[in-house]
């Protein structure tokens, strides 16, 4: 872990929101130069349309922006924000698939419904691993 302070925090009081969004909502139009990885943990209905459990998480590159950030509550009242218990983007993306593998793999794994990190041409959502392609989404594997 990072000596100088936490980099991921938890959003919390979502109302329907995409991962996309939470960035908006923690960072504004900075997500891109803050912000590296964004999830919003939700399942899909079965009438097709996604629910999520009004929390999400956001990690930022630099301790001291999500210092700010964990500092004002993103200065609107209606927001919970916390240090979230894995910190850091690759912790975090090796804990959804291995809470992912911990369930069965049961749940939705279109790029919709996974993390998204920014990569060198924009976000994008994590891939699916090598090992785990098979029991994502009938063996679709990458969609998108």
């Amino acid at each position: 872990a990072d000596s100088t302070g936490p980099t991921t925090l938890v959003i919390g009081r979502l109302k329907k929101t995409s991962a996309k969004s939470l960035l908006r909502i923690v960072c504004g139009d900075r997500g891109d130069e803050l912000c590296d990885y964004a999830f919003v943990p939700q399942d899909r209905l079965a009438d097709g349309s996604l629910r999520n459990f009004r929390f999400g998480f956001v990690n930022f590159k630099n301790p001291a922006d999500a210092a700010v950030a964990l500092a004002n509550g993103l200065g609107r009242k209606r927001y919970t924000v916390r240090v979230a218990d894995v910190q850091g983007v690759h912790e975090n993306i090796k804990e959804f698939w291995e809470k992912a593998e911990q369930r069965g793999m049961t749940g939705d794994f279109t790029s919709e419904c996974r993390p998204i990190v920014q990569e060198s041409d924009g976000w994008t959502a994590i891939p699916v691993p090598k090992h785990l392609e098979a029991l994502v989404n009938g063996g679709e594997g990458q969609s998108k």
